[in-house]
């Protein structure tokens, strides 16, 4: 099996990576490889949430009779 990455084929995952990265602000993209080969990408974004946001206290008032 010829395990050679050809010019072409490379140059698509490269531009996949190269969209992938620069549309991202917060995250990762991984690059899966099997026999030298890119066969996937995958990219996970993280939204980050200002910290000026006022957060909820989520832990119930047990001290209330209700």
């Amino acid at each position: 099996m010829d395990n050679a990455v050809t010019p072409q084929r490379a140059e698509i995952w490269l531009e996949i990576v190269r969209q992938q990265v620069t549309t991202l602000q917060f995250g990762m993209v991984q690059i899966t490889v099997h026999e030298s080969k890119v066969v996937q990408v995958e990219r996970i974004e993280k939204i980050r949430i200002a910290h000026s946001v006022p957060h909820r206290n989520l832990t119930p008032d047990l001290t209330t009779e209700g």
